[in-house]
């Protein structure tokens, strides 16, 4: 590592609302704080209309949302390193709490061909996000956030009264669809294979509440601006919507914490504990990288709010600290 290498009292890797509002605690606590995006996109960069977030009462759109946040979080300090890879991160010393060594070595390549480079950080805050899994037919991007969702506490209220399919072969495919009963009578599943995954007692709820269950696979989506009105099937059919919901889950971006040895549960999330804590001292994370449940963006704030308050408390050094 160049000596010139800059040392942060916290890096944080990710700019979403989970990184956003850890970033602006730490700078309010008056910690030097560096916040990494790759610039690779994530859910903020969707054009998800959040209508449930408090304190907006016609909705706000995720990139805005972002937007406003990184703007604050700059006001107090935050810098931020954008179209970049953070290649490695190595524990170079045992952190302890005060130690100004800064154990964290963090090598970063940046996008646009430069020079790469490596600074050192004090504590670390992962909030990674998850990329979520798209249906296999062309061009699904380009309906995500304004006729295509994941979740049904976010988006269920757009769709009442409306024709919808839920993509995912499973039993949490067939609950999500039959969840969304709540909203509209007008429900069909598509599996996307020929061979059911659904349970015969969960197929049975599905026929009972007229749920229909198509095999075939969607081989392209009818529609206009991002608004579906079909979609076409392997079989020559086509099945009219106006909205699609995702059952195929999402991927947890949790492989760089892996590599320096963060635990992860069997899905590959992060395990944390209440205070954001992962299972290496001055390692933290936040967001829907981890392990704690609810995908919301409150959710991701106030995590990310709790990481930064453990952090600042993880710095101090133990004259400053209470006793336990």
């Amino acid at each position: 590592m160049s000596a010139a290498s800059k040392v942060y009292d916290c890096v944080i890797i990710g700019s979403g609302p989970a990184g956003l509002s850890a970033g602006i605690y730490l700078a309010r606590a008056l910690r030097s704080v560096l916040i990494i995006e790759a610039g690779r996109g994530g859910r903020t960069t969707w054009n998800s209309l959040n209508e449930n977030y408090f304190g907006f009462p016609k909705g706000i759109r995720a990139a805005e949302l972002a937007r406003r946040g990184r703007q604050q979080a700059a006001r107090f300090g935050v810098e931020f390193c954008t179209s970049t890879l953070v290649e490695n991160i190595a524990q170079v010393a045992a952190p302890a709490p005060g130690d100004e060594r800064a154990p964290f070595a963090i090598d970063l390549r940046p996008l646009d061909g430069k020079a790469a480079k490596s600074l050192r950080a004090r504590a670390l805050i992962f909030a990674t996000g998850v990329t979520d899994v798209l249906p296999p037919f062309p061009h699904a991007e380009r309906y995500v956030g304004k006729s295509f969702f994941w979740c049904l506490h976010c988006d269920g209220w757009l769709v009442r009264g409306k024709r919808l399919g839920v993509v995912g072969n499973g039993d949490d495919a067939a609950a999500m669809a039959l969840q969304l009963l709540d909203f509209t009578p007008q429900v069909s599943l598509l599996c996307l294979e020929k061979e059911c995954r659904v349970s015969p007692e969960k197929q049975t709820e599905l026929q009972a509440h007229g749920i229909g269950i198509f095999m075939e696979r969607i081989i392209a989506a009818r529609g206009r601006a991002g608004r579906f009105t079909a979609l076409q099937l392997e079989d020559g059919r086509e099945l009219p919507i106006d909205y699609l919901f995702s059952a195929l889950g999402e991927t947890p971006n949790s492989q760089l914490a892996a590599r320096l040895g963060v635990g992860l549960d069997a899905k590959g999330f992060i395990q944390v504990n209440v205070e954001q804590e992962t299972n290496l001292p001055g390692v933290f994370a936040a967001g829907d990288v981890t392990s704690l449940p609810g995908q919301q963006v409150v959710n991701a704030v106030h995590q990310g709010a709790m990481a930064a308050i453990n952090a600042t408390c993880f710095l101090r050094p133990a004259a400053q600290k209470t006793a336990e």
